[in-house]
């Protein structure tokens, strides 16, 4: 099977394409700016999929991550955002249908209110921010047009690269500047980069659900805050105020406990996910050694 990840320079699309060479896959992957010599240039809002790849069809699997991904960046740009996360996503699928070729959607946690957590697949999507608005769009163009097609939802994602964000890295990094504000009533969920890729190249098989949340278990900011100060050589120079999720101020409503059930994930595909503890202390030993 030959795999074709559109948005490989991003820190999930680098870490498939890696892994998926590495385990004999024929991949091309893409990104906007050349970031590795291994992507090809490729932009989705102005190349038609197929002259990416003039031979699509039964065999390959397209993966679909690229995306505008910061919502106050999103909501800041809608037109931009859209143009991408929506306009152009629906019509690589067109694409991918026609060619007969299968296709892996990467969509979030944030399709969901975050009013009570738990999440499971069949739980109705209500988006409070424009970036979770702009999946929804897409998740629905799926279910309603597309066969062979699978959605996979996605948490934070914790990768070992210096250079890519998350909760750790942004936690770690807000502990030592000493006027950290850690919410104790939210949750959301954590993945290791390694357990993201994993599903993600089973995911490149038929499946036998339309939707997969691959997620490991939620924590909450101060429950991260916590871990970083316990596993930092650095927890000398660093605190927090623990305070509630609502005293917090977004330019959109951000949803408190958008977190995702992954029980079908962990049955279907006999995978135990890697605890948010033990993601948390490897990223807080890598960030001791890169001092960021």
């Amino acid at each position: 099977m030959r795999l074709i990840i559109i948005g490989g320079s991003g820190a999930i699309g680098h870490a498939l394409a890696s892994t998926a060479r590495q385990a004999g896959y024929p991949v091309i992957s893409t990104a906007i700016t050349r970031a590795t010599s291994d992507d090809q240039i490729f932009d989705l809002t102005r190349t038609p999929l197929t002259r990416l790849v003039p031979d699509l069809g039964p065999g390959d699997c397209v993966y679909l991550l690229a995306a505008h991904i910061n919502p106050d960046w999103v909501l800041a740009h809608q037109t931009q955002a859209r143009q991408l996360n929506v306009e152009a996503s629906i019509q690589a699928l067109k694409h991918i249908q026609a060619c007969g070729a299968r296709a892996v959607f990467l969509s979030t946690e944030l399709v969901f209110s975050g009013t009570k957590g738990a999440y499971t697949e069949q739980d109705p999507v209500a988006p409070s921010t424009k970036y979770g608005t702009y999946k929804v769009e897409v998740e629905r163009y799926i279910l309603q047009h597309c066969h062979n097609t699978t959605i996979a939802r996605s948490g934070w994602v914790v990768t070992w690269r210096q250079q890519d964000h998350c909760p750790v890295r942004n936690t770690y990094r807000a502990l030592l500047q000493g006027d950290a504000r850690m919410a104790t009533d939210n949750q959301f969920t954590i993945t290791s980069i390694s357990d993201s890729v994993q599903l993600l190249l089973q995911l490149a098989e038929a499946s036998a659900h339309p939707i997969y949340h691959i997620v490991s278990e939620p924590v909450s900011s101060a429950q991260i805050a916590t871990w970083v100060m316990s596993d930092s050589e650095q927890h000398h120079n660093m605190t927090y105020q623990p305070i509630r999720f609502s005293s917090l101020t977004f330019k959109e409503n951000r949803p408190r406990q958008p977190w995702m059930d992954n029980q079908r994930t962990c049955a279907e595909f006999q995978h135990t996910f890697t605890a948010a503890k033990d993601i948390v202390q490897r990223k807080t030993q890598l960030l001791d050694q890169w001092r960021i």
